[in-house]
């Protein structure tokens, strides 16, 4: 999404990304080496990272989504929804931006 507002192509940095987990990166990012030079990710990860004053905030998830978001997803089976469709409703109210 960045990608897409900033340089108006979505896949504008592909050739300079490689998919990490959020321990690797993190240290990736903490080791001081130049392997890696950024990383987009989660708690309590960013908060590790940000700690170290050789790391800078560059962006974060409201500037991709214009705002704020979650992290949170709830996914279930389709055999639980049919199965169990009154929780499924229930949890889809309890969350103010439920589909």
């Amino acid at each position: 999404m960045i990608a897409e507002k900033t340089l108006g192509k979505y896949d504008a940095l592909d050739k300079l990304t490689v998919g990490m987990s959020h321990p690797d990166g993190t240290t990736a990012m903490l080791s001081g080496g130049l392997e890696v030079s950024s990383h987009f990710t989660s708690a309590p990860f960013q908060y590790q990272q940000l700690e170290n004053p050789a790391v800078r905030k560059l962006l974060s998830s409201y500037d991709a989504t214009d705002g704020p978001n979650t992290f949170s997803a709830v996914a279930t089976v389709a055999k639980m929804a049919r199965r169990e469709p009154e929780a499924l409703q229930g949890r889809v109210r309890c969350d103010p931006g439920g589909e």
